[in-house]
């Protein structure tokens, strides 16, 4: 192939990847929260008790982190506060939950971290909110 078409270029290759791996793990995530909205009431009764707050706090932040975290996620605004905060999240429930069994009950969590970590450390990428505000922004 021919190094020098657009879409060959190692950035490009990149910067999709992220993408898709953004679109993919954020919309997940997004359902998670959706769908702890829609069972509201089931789904306060089985939940945990984060930090001693209560179980209806501990439900809304849930969601909060799940939906809007998600979100963040999907469009690229705010990726990596978004995904640290799923993963923490996450790490949280791994623990509490699973007592880090990661090749047991715990596989699909741990699959969840490692995915939101990766975006949490590489950022958005190119094809990205962030990115599109960034070059709208005036230089100085």
């Amino acid at each position: 192939m021919n190094e020098n078409l657009p879409g060959n270029k190692p950035q490009n290759k990149i910067d999709t990847a992220l993408l898709l791996l953004r679109l993919g793990m954020g919309l997940l995530m997004t359902y998670h929260g959706a769908d702890k909205i829609v069972h509201f009431d089931n789904e306060e009764n089985g939940s945990m008790n984060f930090l001693g707050i209560g179980t209806t706090i501990s439900q809304i932040l849930v969601i909060l982190v799940e939906l809007v975290g998600g979100l963040m996620v999907v469009a690229g605004f705010y990726t990596r506060l978004g995904a640290a905060m799923i993963t923490g999240w996450i790490m949280y429930v791994l623990a509490k939950a699973f007592k880090f069994d990661i090749t047991g009950h715990g596989e699909k969590s741990f699959l969840f971290v490692i995915g939101f970590l990766t975006i949490a450390i590489a950022g958005a990428g190119r094809y990205s909110l962030e990115k599109i505000i960034k070059n709208k922004q005036p230089t100085k």
